[in-house]
């Protein structure tokens, strides 16, 4: 291990407890030490701290789509990202949709503004031991199609919803696997196709994606989409919405306006290809 590096681990029970720590007593931390550079890769900085910071922001969906927040969190990103960006010597952003984000919301020196992509889970393997008891405990079933996400409404899981119900008056051996945390402001349906998993780790996730026959990604809008990474990952078919991230990240076959008839056509031609 490299004794260089000090890890320590926080758990906050609330957004308020996060703010406290984050604007409050982590500004005191920094202070109490010496550190060349603060690299905050969780969209917010300790505004108050003094030293040289990089930011790295993932998107600001919240200014675009404010609907998809709660009135707390929307208003504590409001301000504190703003200010986060203002004073950030150099911010990373993942895709250049949010470089544009961020330039016509903050009017952001671009000078400052550097696109790293990102990559897969690292920690998501091809080859799991156990796979086989994996499949079990998690009741996988033979042919699903899935998605890994949260669950809130910019996710756009009715899409898939109504997909399915098309889908499953021809097709019913196919199920729909939904990967995702508790999120806000939106509850699954009750369907026979469906199937909820959360909390898995990342065996049991790389299980479950290796084995899907298409990934499906349907959001309004992303940042990146990282669950597309995860799944060009693993080799499986993909279709996802047409996002401008998307065209950044992933082939354009693979992109497809939200229209159910287009999605079905597209998930027919990808079934009666991996039957031949």
């Amino acid at each position: 291990a490299d004794t260089n590096i000090n890890y320590h681990f926080f758990n906050f029970s609330n957004i308020f407890s996060r703010i406290y720590f984050e604007q409050t007593k982590f500004v005191k931390i920094l202070n109490a030490s010496n550190f060349h550079i603060v690299h905050s890769l969780s969209n917010i900085l300790p505004i108050q701290y003094q030293g040289r910071q990089f930011l790295t922001l993932h998107d600001i969906i919240f200014r675009k789509f404010p609907g998809r927040y709660s009135f707390i969190k929307k208003n504590y990103y409001s301000l504190f990202i703003r200010k986060s960006a203002q004073i950030a010597e150099k911010i990373l952003v993942p895709t250049l949709s949010t470089a544009n984000d961020l330039k016509q919301f903050y009017s952001i020196d671009e000078n400052k503004i550097f696109i790293i992509p990102y990559s897969a889970n690292s920690f998501l393997k091809n080859s799991v031991k156990g796979e086989e008891s994996i499949k079990i405990k998690l009741n996988l079933p033979d042919n699903y199609f899935l998605f890994v996400g949260t669950l809130e409404p910019g996710k756009n899981i009715n899409f898939l919803i109504d997909l399915m119900d098309s889908f499953c008056l021809t097709e019913k051996k196919f199920k729909l696997i939904v990967v995702a945390g508790k999120g806000w402001k939106y509850k699954l349906p009750q369907k026979k196709y469906l199937l909820h998993l959360s909390g898995l780790n990342e065996s049991e996730l790389s299980v479950v994606y290796k084995n899907s026959s298409i990934f499906l990604y349907p959001p309004f809008y992303e940042g990146v989409g990282m669950p597309v990474l995860e799944a060009e990952k693993f080799g499986i078919p993909v279709i996802c919405s047409d996002y401008p991230a998307a065209t950044e990240i992933t082939s354009p076959e693979n992109i497809q306006k939200l229209n159910i008839a287009d999605w079905l056509k597209k998930i027919n031609q990808l079934i009666k290809c991996e039957k031949k």
